[in-house]
């Protein structure tokens, strides 16, 4: 997605949001150092950000310190309108 110029500056978010769409277009797990590169940032850039969208739930994190997506996103999506009332 190109970037986008807000009108507030919320570097964090954008990190965050940008690691979640990265992980959504992977099919495997990466590294924090391969975040990192595919993001253009350091790994001490990213570092606390992965560490709390772990922490909440959005990442998952394997025995090789590899980080994936969850289906936390999809659950929450899932109780909006009109999803959660075509379930119903």
């Amino acid at each position: 997605m190109p970037p986008v110029s807000p009108a507030y500056a919320t570097p964090a978010l954008e990190k965050g949001l940008d690691i979640l769409e990265l992980l959504s277009a992977r099919p495997d797990p990466t590294t924090l150092s391969g975040l990192a590169a595919a993001l253009g940032r350091s790994r001490n850039e990213i570092f606390r950000v992965v560490r709390v969208l772990e922490a909440r739930g959005y990442l998952s994190r394997d025995d090789a310190d590899r980080f994936a997506g969850t289906n936390r996103m999809f659950l929450i999506a899932a109780r909006r309108p009109p999803f959660a009332t075509l379930v119903d």
